[in-house]
């Protein structure tokens, strides 16, 4: 009898240990897509606070591994994207550029941007 309790009690470890093994990489991608989705959300709150306020600001985003942030324009109308998400969605009330920023993209990892309203033009720049 003691014997048949193990043998469940292992059982049932496997098969929690398997669950997990499942689930966690899972769970790990939902956290770097919402990582992702709050960098993106972040940095166009901090330049709609620079069109509102007209002043400046530097801040620092993380964006995840496997994800690329980029400055979108389309007919005039400038948006972040990041897996095909767009912030905001109808875009910015005013032009915004990336200044030495290759290609408008920012890759995975941890970068400082500083934020300027000129000529009634955003301009986003890494500093360092």
């Amino acid at each position: 009898m003691t014997v048949l309790r193990l043998v469940s009690l292992v059982v049932i470890a496997g098969i929690c240990v398997s669950i997990f093994a499942i689930v966690y990489p899972y769970l790990q991608g939902m956290s770097a897509a919402q990582q992702a989705e709050e960098a993106a959300s972040k940095l166009e709150t901090d330049i709609q606070w620079v069109i509102l306020n007209e002043d400046s600001r530097t801040k620092e985003y993380t964006i995840p591994s496997g994800y690329t942030l980029s400055l979108e324009n389309s007919d005039g109308v400038y948006k972040i994207e990041i897996d095909g998400m767009y912030f905001p969605e109808d875009g910015f009330d005013k032009s915004v550029k990336f200044e030495n920023i290759k290609h408008n993209e920012l890759s995975s990892g941890i970068h400082e941007l500083h934020m300027e309203l000129k000529n009634d033009l955003v301009v986003v720049s890494k500093v360092g």
